[in-house]
């Protein structure tokens, strides 16, 4: 499946998401992104957990401000990832399932879960905060799907092993792929979903267990590799741009830079909803997306 296809269907998922009940939305959601799996939860799991997660909150400092626990509607364990879902992906690996049960003790696994906040908007702060005390609570990376409002927001957290006793994990940065529109996603997050879809990273990361899945969605996420990312396709831009465009005073160089950076604050421009987003909806023509901000906190 190439990468268009794979963008189209994000984004046709996205559109509907709101047309089912969120552990299906969610699910069908990580279906489209190729992970699969017959661990799944159900409500009597989710139900037991929610008001656990809610308790626990509450013995927390500042719960309400802190947690924005009196925002939480719903929550749902609604998939489990393991070495075994992993290599059902690849043609090649004989099929070796056991289990169709949630396993809240198996570390070596990526857990799904969905959060419903009843607000419109929340800062990457709150989310993080939301997202750290979850994972607090089991042994294994848990994804976070946020919705509220109009948006998605997916939530990653990294772990590793205590330094002085490897029978703790230390949580450390929380990374965000922040309101994603459902209704109208930005090229930009359709982009970084794509990339971590199951199949490709198979193909492309040499993905075939929990650690090299590990090691690819950190590699996709890293802050750092996608601004190299950025800057690697605008230089690219730049020099195509050199060869393609004719000014009057002949200043070639000089003046694609200025119509880069004027072009580039247009963007900042757009998404900050002064101007039309259609000023850069492409019409038969070539087209640079500029930086997804992926934030960690």
């Amino acid at each position: 499946m190439n990468a268009d296809t794979i963008k189209h269907n994000i984004k046709n998922n996205l559109r509907h998401f709101d047309e089912q009940p969120l552990r299906e939305a969610a699910t069908t959601l990580l279906n489209t992104l190729g992970y699969r799996s017959k661990r799944v939860g159900n409500d009597g799991i989710d139900n037991d957990k929610f008001e656990r997660l809610k308790a626990a909150a509450a013995q927390t400092a500042n719960p309400a401000q802190k947690l924005r626990i009196d925002d939480w509607q719903a929550f749902h364990i609604f998939l489990q990832v393991t070495d075994t879902e992993i290599n059902e992906q690849i043609p090649s690996q004989p099929s070796f399932f056991e289990s169709t049960a949630i396993d809240t003790t198996l570390r070596r696994s990526y857990m799904f879960v969905t959060v419903q906040l009843a607000g419109e908007t929340y800062t990457r702060t709150q989310l993080a905060d939301i997202t750290r005390f979850i994972n607090g609570q089991l042994p294994q990376p848990i994804m976070v799907i946020f919705r509220y409002g109009a948006f998605l927001t997916l939530a990653i957290i990294n772990r590793r092993q205590h330094k002085l006793d490897d029978t703790k994990q230390v949580l450390e940065k929380v990374t965000l792929i922040k309101d994603i529109h459902r209704t109208a996603p930005k090229r930009a997050h359709l982009d970084i979903l794509a990339e971590l879809h199951l199949h490709r990273l198979i193909e492309n990361e040499g993905v075939t267990n929990f650690d090299t899945l590990h090691k690819a969605w950190e590699r996709i996420l890293n802050t750092e590799a996608l601004n190299r990312q950025f800057y690697n396709a605008l230089e690219k831009w730049y020099d195509w741009a050199k060869a393609e465009c004719r000014f009057p005073d002949a200043a070639t160089d000089m003046q694609v830079i200025r119509l880069s950076t004027r072009l580039l604050f247009i963007w900042f421009l757009k998404e900050k909803g002064v101007i039309p987003p259609d000023l850069f909806e492409a019409r038969g023509s070539t087209a640079i997306s500029p930086p997804v901000y992926i934030c960690k906190v």
